[in-house]
């Protein structure tokens, strides 16, 4: 997974990042599972509609 311009990031309560990535009109969430035993890191990309509108 490339990043084109990452613009922020964030944590939220439970520990999961979020990344903006500007270029790629995208936030990226980088979620962490943890239990006694292991940790897991699951990768979900959302993208943005359209910049722009039309009438």
């Amino acid at each position: 997974m490339a990043f084109s311009t990452p613009r922020g990031m964030r944590l939220d309560s439970v520990g999961n990042l979020y990344v903006a990535d500007q270029n790629n009109h995208r936030v990226v969430l980088f979620r962490c599972v943890y239990n006694a035993s292991t940790t897991t890191l699951t990768t979900l990309t959302t993208t943005a509609g359209p910049t722009t509108t039309s009438t």
